[in-house]
Protein backbone atom coordinates (compact mmCIF):
# COMPACT_ATOMS: atom_id res chain seq x y z
CA UNK A 1 0.00 0.00 0.00
CA UNK A 2 2.78 2.44 0.90
CA UNK A 3 4.60 1.63 -2.32
CA UNK A 4 1.45 2.28 -4.32
CA UNK A 5 0.82 5.61 -2.55
CA UNK A 6 4.43 6.57 -3.07
CA UNK A 7 4.35 6.10 -6.84
CA UNK A 8 0.81 7.44 -7.18
CA UNK A 9 1.66 10.70 -5.40
CA UNK A 10 4.89 11.13 -7.36
CA UNK A 11 3.17 10.62 -10.70
CA UNK A 12 0.31 12.94 -9.69
CA UNK A 13 2.74 15.75 -8.79
CA UNK A 14 4.54 15.30 -12.11
CA UNK A 15 1.29 15.36 -14.06
CA UNK A 16 0.10 18.52 -12.30
CA UNK A 17 3.35 20.36 -13.07
CA UNK A 18 3.35 19.38 -16.75
CA UNK A 19 -0.39 20.13 -17.10
CA UNK A 20 -0.11 23.61 -15.59
CA UNK A 21 2.81 24.44 -17.88
CA UNK A 22 0.93 23.04 -20.91
CA UNK A 23 -2.07 25.32 -20.27
CA UNK A 24 0.17 28.38 -20.61
CA UNK A 25 2.66 27.10 -23.22
CA UNK A 26 1.10 24.19 -25.13
CA UNK A 27 3.69 24.33 -27.92
CA UNK A 28 6.63 24.03 -25.53
CA UNK A 29 5.44 21.05 -23.53
CA UNK A 30 6.83 18.65 -26.16
CA UNK A 31 10.23 20.32 -25.99
CA UNK A 32 10.30 19.99 -22.19
CA UNK A 33 9.30 16.33 -22.26
CA UNK A 34 11.76 15.59 -25.09
CA UNK A 35 14.65 17.20 -23.21
CA UNK A 36 13.74 15.25 -20.07
CA UNK A 37 13.53 12.03 -22.11
CA UNK A 38 16.98 12.53 -23.68
CA UNK A 39 18.60 13.34 -20.35
CA UNK A 40 17.11 10.33 -18.56
CA UNK A 41 17.92 7.94 -21.42
CA UNK A 42 21.52 9.11 -21.38
CA UNK A 43 21.64 8.52 -17.64
CA UNK A 44 20.40 4.94 -18.12
CA UNK A 45 23.02 4.29 -20.83
CA UNK A 46 25.78 5.57 -18.53
CA UNK A 47 24.70 3.07 -15.88
CA UNK A 48 25.76 0.22 -18.25
CA UNK A 49 22.74 -1.96 -17.64
CA UNK A 50 22.78 -5.72 -18.35
CA UNK A 51 19.08 -6.37 -18.85
CA UNK A 52 19.35 -7.46 -22.50
CA UNK A 53 21.59 -9.66 -24.65
CA UNK A 54 22.82 -7.24 -27.34
CA UNK A 55 23.82 -3.60 -27.25
CA UNK A 56 20.98 -2.66 -29.55
CA UNK A 57 18.47 -4.12 -27.16
CA UNK A 58 20.18 -2.28 -24.31
CA UNK A 59 19.77 0.94 -26.30
CA UNK A 60 16.06 0.28 -26.84
CA UNK A 61 15.75 -0.52 -23.14
CA UNK A 62 17.35 2.82 -22.27
CA UNK A 63 14.92 4.65 -24.58
CA UNK A 64 11.92 2.98 -22.93
CA UNK A 65 13.18 3.86 -19.46
CA UNK A 66 13.80 7.43 -20.61
CA UNK A 67 10.12 7.69 -21.53
CA UNK A 68 9.05 6.15 -18.19
CA UNK A 69 11.29 8.59 -16.27
CA UNK A 70 9.20 11.49 -17.59
CA UNK A 71 6.62 10.57 -14.94
CA UNK A 72 8.14 8.09 -12.49
CA UNK A 73 11.34 6.36 -11.45
CA UNK A 74 12.19 2.76 -12.35
CA UNK A 75 15.36 1.00 -11.20
CA UNK A 76 17.32 -0.02 -14.31
CA UNK A 77 20.05 -2.02 -12.55
CA UNK A 78 20.08 -4.32 -9.55
CA UNK A 79 22.15 -2.21 -7.14
CA UNK A 80 21.72 0.30 -4.34
CA UNK A 81 19.14 2.92 -5.25
CA UNK A 82 19.65 5.52 -2.53
CA UNK A 83 21.67 7.96 -4.62
CA UNK A 84 19.54 7.27 -7.69
CA UNK A 85 16.38 8.26 -5.84
CA UNK A 86 18.12 11.34 -4.48
CA UNK A 87 19.23 12.45 -7.95
CA UNK A 88 15.92 11.73 -9.66
CA UNK A 89 13.57 13.34 -7.15
CA UNK A 90 15.85 16.36 -6.66
CA UNK A 91 16.01 16.89 -10.42
CA UNK A 92 12.22 16.50 -10.77
CA UNK A 93 11.55 18.88 -7.89
CA UNK A 94 13.60 21.69 -9.44
CA UNK A 95 12.20 20.99 -12.92
CA UNK A 96 8.61 21.06 -11.64
CA UNK A 97 9.29 24.25 -9.70
CA UNK A 98 10.70 25.92 -12.82
CA UNK A 99 7.68 24.88 -14.90
CA UNK A 100 5.23 26.15 -12.26
CA UNK A 101 7.16 29.44 -11.90
CA UNK A 102 6.93 30.06 -15.67
CA UNK A 103 3.22 29.18 -15.61
CA UNK A 104 2.49 31.44 -12.62
CA UNK A 105 4.28 34.39 -14.23
CA UNK A 106 2.12 34.06 -17.35
CA UNK A 107 -1.27 33.70 -15.62
CA UNK A 108 -0.71 35.98 -12.64
CA UNK A 109 -3.29 38.49 -13.97
CA UNK A 110 -5.62 35.97 -15.65
CA UNK A 111 -8.81 35.77 -13.58
CA UNK A 112 -10.22 32.91 -15.67
CA UNK A 113 -7.51 30.52 -14.47
CA UNK A 114 -9.21 29.73 -11.15
CA UNK A 115 -7.27 26.52 -10.79
CA UNK A 116 -3.79 28.10 -10.82
CA UNK A 117 -3.40 28.36 -7.02
CA UNK A 118 -5.13 25.02 -6.19
CA UNK A 119 -3.02 23.29 -8.85
CA UNK A 120 0.22 24.67 -7.41
CA UNK A 121 -0.76 23.69 -3.85
CA UNK A 122 -1.83 20.17 -4.90
CA UNK A 123 1.44 19.69 -6.78
CA UNK A 124 3.62 20.37 -3.73
CA UNK A 125 1.35 18.39 -1.37
CA UNK A 126 1.41 15.32 -3.59
CA UNK A 127 5.14 15.57 -4.29
CA UNK A 128 6.18 15.71 -0.62
CA UNK A 129 3.55 13.08 0.27
CA UNK A 130 5.14 10.73 -2.26
CA UNK A 131 8.59 11.32 -0.78
CA UNK A 132 7.19 10.69 2.72
CA UNK A 133 5.55 7.42 1.69
CA UNK A 134 8.80 6.32 0.06
CA UNK A 135 10.73 6.97 3.30
CA UNK A 136 8.11 5.10 5.34
CA UNK A 137 8.23 2.16 2.97
CA UNK A 138 12.03 1.88 3.04
CA UNK A 139 12.14 2.55 6.79
CA UNK A 140 9.58 0.00 8.00
CA UNK A 141 8.65 -2.49 5.28
CA UNK A 142 11.56 -2.88 2.88
CA UNK A 143 13.74 -5.98 3.53
CA UNK A 144 16.96 -3.97 3.44
CA UNK A 145 15.55 -0.88 5.13
CA UNK A 146 16.37 0.59 8.53
CA UNK A 147 14.77 -1.19 11.47
CA UNK A 148 12.89 1.63 13.20
CA UNK A 149 11.54 1.01 16.70
CA UNK A 150 11.11 2.81 20.04
CA UNK A 151 14.79 2.22 20.79
CA UNK A 152 15.68 3.93 17.54
CA UNK A 153 13.89 7.13 18.58
CA UNK A 154 15.46 7.00 22.05
CA UNK A 155 18.91 6.60 20.54
CA UNK A 156 18.16 9.43 18.16
CA UNK A 157 17.17 11.72 21.07
CA UNK A 158 20.32 10.79 23.00
CA UNK A 159 22.48 11.43 19.96
CA UNK A 160 20.80 14.77 19.39
CA UNK A 161 21.36 15.80 23.04
CA UNK A 162 24.99 14.71 22.83
CA UNK A 163 25.53 16.80 19.71
CA UNK A 164 23.97 19.84 21.37
CA UNK A 165 26.29 19.42 24.35
CA UNK A 166 29.28 19.10 22.03
CA UNK A 167 28.27 22.28 20.19
CA UNK A 168 27.82 24.18 23.47
CA UNK A 169 31.21 22.98 24.76
CA UNK A 170 32.85 24.01 21.51
CA UNK A 171 31.23 27.46 21.74
CA UNK A 172 32.38 27.84 25.36
CA UNK A 173 35.91 26.76 24.42
CA UNK A 174 35.93 29.24 21.54
CA UNK A 175 34.78 32.02 23.88
CA UNK A 176 37.45 31.06 26.42
CA UNK A 177 40.06 30.98 23.69
CA UNK A 178 39.09 34.48 22.57
CA UNK A 179 39.29 35.76 26.18
CA UNK A 180 42.64 34.05 26.69
CA UNK A 181 43.88 35.53 23.44
CA UNK A 182 42.79 39.02 24.58
CA UNK A 183 44.59 38.56 27.91
CA UNK A 184 47.70 37.40 26.09
CA UNK A 185 47.60 40.46 23.84
CA UNK A 186 47.23 42.73 26.88
CA UNK A 187 50.23 41.04 28.51
CA UNK A 188 52.29 41.49 25.38
CA UNK A 189 51.34 45.16 25.23
CA UNK A 190 52.33 45.65 28.90
CA UNK A 191 55.70 43.96 28.31
CA UNK A 192 56.35 46.14 25.28
CA UNK A 193 55.51 49.30 27.26
CA UNK A 194 57.86 48.26 30.09
CA UNK A 195 60.61 47.56 27.60
CA UNK A 196 60.19 50.97 25.97
CA UNK A 197 60.25 52.74 29.35
CA UNK A 198 63.46 50.93 30.38
CA UNK A 199 65.06 51.80 27.04
CA UNK A 200 64.13 55.46 27.48
CA UNK A 201 65.54 55.49 31.03
CA UNK A 202 68.78 53.93 29.85
CA UNK A 203 69.03 56.52 27.08
CA UNK A 204 68.58 59.46 29.52
CA UNK A 205 71.08 58.14 32.15
CA UNK A 206 74.61 59.64 31.57
CA UNK A 207 77.43 57.13 31.17
CA UNK A 208 80.98 57.73 32.50
CA UNK A 209 83.58 57.14 29.81
CA UNK A 210 86.98 56.12 31.25
CA UNK A 211 89.94 58.33 30.39
CA UNK A 212 93.08 57.07 28.79
CA UNK A 213 95.05 57.24 32.12
CA UNK A 214 92.61 55.11 34.10
CA UNK A 215 93.36 51.79 32.38
CA UNK A 216 97.11 52.38 32.90
CA UNK A 217 96.69 53.13 36.62
CA UNK A 218 94.45 50.10 37.03
CA UNK A 219 97.12 47.94 35.36
CA UNK A 220 99.91 49.27 37.62
CA UNK A 221 97.88 48.70 40.77
CA UNK A 222 97.20 45.13 39.69
CA UNK A 223 100.91 44.50 39.03
CA UNK A 224 101.91 45.94 42.42
CA UNK A 225 99.30 43.84 44.14
CA UNK A 226 100.68 40.76 42.46
CA UNK A 227 104.37 41.63 43.29
CA UNK A 228 103.79 42.36 47.04
CA UNK A 229 102.59 39.21 48.74
CA UNK A 230 100.29 39.61 51.67
CA UNK A 231 100.14 37.72 54.92
CA UNK A 232 97.18 35.86 53.59
CA UNK A 233 99.33 34.46 50.75
CA UNK A 234 101.92 32.96 53.20
CA UNK A 235 101.46 29.27 53.79
CA UNK A 236 100.65 27.96 57.22
CA UNK A 237 103.85 26.15 58.41
CA UNK A 238 102.77 25.24 61.94
CA UNK A 239 103.69 26.50 65.49
CA UNK A 240 107.47 25.72 65.33
CA UNK A 241 108.00 27.63 62.12
CA UNK A 242 106.09 30.58 63.57
CA UNK A 243 108.35 30.60 66.71
CA UNK A 244 111.60 30.45 64.72
CA UNK A 245 110.34 33.17 62.43
CA UNK A 246 109.49 35.39 65.44
CA UNK A 247 112.98 34.85 67.01
CA UNK A 248 114.74 35.68 63.77
CA UNK A 249 112.67 38.83 63.45
CA UNK A 250 113.61 39.82 67.04
CA UNK A 251 117.36 39.28 66.38
CA UNK A 252 117.14 41.41 63.26
CA UNK A 253 115.40 44.21 65.16
CA UNK A 254 118.02 44.03 67.99
CA UNK A 255 120.92 44.18 65.60
CA UNK A 256 119.37 47.18 63.90
CA UNK A 257 118.83 49.04 67.23
CA UNK A 258 122.41 48.53 68.64
CA UNK A 259 125.09 51.11 67.51
CA UNK A 260 127.84 49.93 65.21
CA UNK A 261 131.32 49.96 67.05
CA UNK A 262 133.82 52.32 65.38
CA UNK A 263 137.37 50.90 64.98
CA UNK A 264 140.45 53.21 65.51
CA UNK A 265 142.68 53.74 62.56
CA UNK A 266 145.41 52.94 62.43
CA UNK A 267 145.68 50.34 65.24
CA UNK A 268 147.74 51.27 68.42
CA UNK A 269 150.38 48.59 67.95
CA UNK A 270 151.18 49.93 64.56
CA UNK A 271 151.51 53.46 65.91
CA UNK A 272 153.94 52.36 68.65
CA UNK A 273 156.02 50.45 66.23
CA UNK A 274 156.28 53.40 63.95
CA UNK A 275 157.32 55.75 66.74
CA UNK A 276 160.05 53.38 67.88
CA UNK A 277 161.50 53.22 64.45
CA UNK A 278 161.52 57.00 64.09
CA UNK A 279 163.36 57.45 67.50
CA UNK A 280 165.99 54.97 66.53
CA UNK A 281 166.72 56.80 63.36
CA UNK A 282 167.20 59.98 65.25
Amino acid sequence: MLQFLWHFMSVTARVFALSLFATAYPRWIGVVCGAHFVLMATWVVLQRTEACVSKFEEFIFAMVLGAIYIFSFFNAKDERTRWKYLFYYTFCFFENTALIAVYARDVVNDETSWYRLPGIVVHYITFFSGVLFMLLYYGFFHPTGIKISADFFRRWKRERARRKQAVSRAAAAAAGGEEGGANFLDLRKTEAANRRSSDNQAATTPTLTPTSAEPQLRRQSMLSARSSPSIVDEPDLGEESKTSRASSRAMVCRSLSEPVPTASWPPPSTVRRTLKAMGAKK
